[in-house]
Parts: C-alpha cells; sequence; structure tokens
C-alpha cells in the first residue's frame, strides 16, 4: 500500500495489544525493499507487519539506549542547542580578538 502526501507519523491512541487500534506509522522503504520483506515475513510465517515489528524488537533491545532514557532526549537536545549557541558566540568572540591582534597598534607620535 503506498501512501501519497503522508509526511509526518500520526500517533493513533495508545493500547496494551497490537492491532489496528495501536500506533501507526507511514514506512517509506527503498526499491526491492518491500518484496525482500514479504519474502522473508512468508519464510518465517508471519506477515510484514509482525516481521518489521519483530526486527525493531531485536534492534532497540541491541540498542545502548534503553527506551526509558528517550524521555531525556528533548532535555538533552535543549541542552545541546544552547551549547552550540555558546560556541557560536566563542568562535564570534575569538574572531573579533584575531582581528585586533591583526591591527597594527598606532603608536602616539
Amino acid at each position: 500500500m503506498k501512501s501519497h502526501g503522508a509526511t509526518m507519523a500520526k500517533k493513533a491512541a495508545k493500547t496494551t495489544k497490537a492491532g489496528r487500534g495501536s500506533d501507526q506509522f507511514v514506512l517509506r522503504m527503498p526499491p526491492g525493499m518491500r518484496d525482500m520483506l514479504a519474502k522473508l515475513a512468508d519464510q518465517n510465517g508471519r506477515s510484514m507487519n509482525s516481521q518489521i515489528v519483530m526486527a525493531l524488537a531485536i534492534h532497540i533491545a541491541q540498542w545502548p539506549v534503553k527506551p526509558e532514557d528517550v524521555e531525556t532526549f528533548p532535555q538533552l537536545e535543549a541542552t545541546l542547542a544552547r551549547m552550540q549557541e555558546d560556541l557560536a558566540k566563542l568562535v564570534e568572540a575569538a574572531g573579533r580578538i584575531r582581528e585586533k591582534q591583526r591591527k597594527p597598534l598606532s603608536r602616539p607620535q
């Protein structure tokens, strides 16, 4: 199923059991991946959706960041943004200092 015009995932109401009412996400795949996924799912006796969920579960289990840490990401992003702003100010100040150092000192006559 192709979806045209859907650029952002829409969250459905959270449920405890996967099914039609579960969270949904539109996924774009490179050419050929859908066919490979269909074959793999068929070989494993799963639906394509179940195969994707299984692959994601395996990947997330190996991820060094635990799912409960995800809530801190917005705070980390805000800190990083402040640090980037501070760095930009420091670079600008260093440029001004460098410019002053390049200008010859005027001597009184």
